[in-house]
């Protein structure tokens, strides 16, 4: 969303912490101004041994400037009853937010774990909502030629089928990082049982392959052409 839509004037940077890497954590805290940062501690099961290590790691840090009430520099994201929730309490942690249960992690953007960052950055959350609404009412839309996501997975799993099982999603610059969502869906969806489709993101058209807006291109894996 952050590529996508970009920081709005007045609102908070965001920086996306997800690798544990020491040159990476140390890279991001060089960046920041320590008092001045929300740490957001997203958590779906509450347990995660990543999330909860950087959690110590800068909660301690907020200690050393503000030993009085280092838990105002937090809000913790997570799933009813998890134990990040009981910490986020003893911590008094600025807000927790409590996600519902049954939105899978895969699927989670849309939830408290994309709108709030989201929401920190301007983006205006109401509107993408209402859009997204749009989208969902399409897609279970008995008028199946005009049901976009119908239409999509039923050309997915169709070619799959015929062994056709590599996808990838040809983007307008302006939306190219909806594509590591999708891919990230298509991935964690379908891979089970040694089946599925294998996305490819960010893939480059041949040069000279020109295509229309709502094309498809349906390769074999082994150069057969539908």
């Amino acid at each position: 969303m952050q590529e996508t839509f970009g920081v709005q004037q007045g609102f908070l940077n965001l920086h996306v912490l997800d690798s544990t890497d020491p040159d990476t954590v140390l890279k991001i805290e060089n960046s920041i101004e320590i008092e001045k940062t929300v740490f957001i501690v997203s958590s779906k099961s509450g347990g995660t041994i990543e999330v909860d290590s950087f959690f110590r790691y800068f909660f301690e840090k907020v200690r050393n400037i503000n030993p009085g009430n280092p838990g105002g520099n937090f809000i913790a994201i997570t799933d009813p009853s998890t134990e990040l929730e009981t910490r986020a309490s003893e911590n008094k942690f600025r807000k927790i937010f409590i996600n519902p249960s049954d939105i899978g992690g895969r699927y989670s953007a849309l939830s408290y774990f994309g709108l709030v960052p989201a929401a920190l950055i301007g983006i205006d959350i109401k509107k993408l909502i209402v859009n997204a609404k749009k989208v969902m009412y399409n897609c279970i839309s008995e008028e199946a030629e005009n049901n976009f996501g119908l239409i999509t997975g039923a050309l997915a799993g169709a070619l799959a089928k015929k062994k056709v099982n590599k996808i990838t999603f040809i983007l307008p610059e302006k939306i190219k990082s909806f594509g590591y969502w999708v891919e990230q869906l298509i991935a964690e969806s379908t891979g089970k049982e040694g089946m599925g489709i294998v996305p490819v993101e960010g893939e480059k058209i041949k040069q000279g392959v020109r295509l229309r807006k709502g094309q498809i291109f349906c390769k074999h894996q082994i150069g057969k052409s539908f």
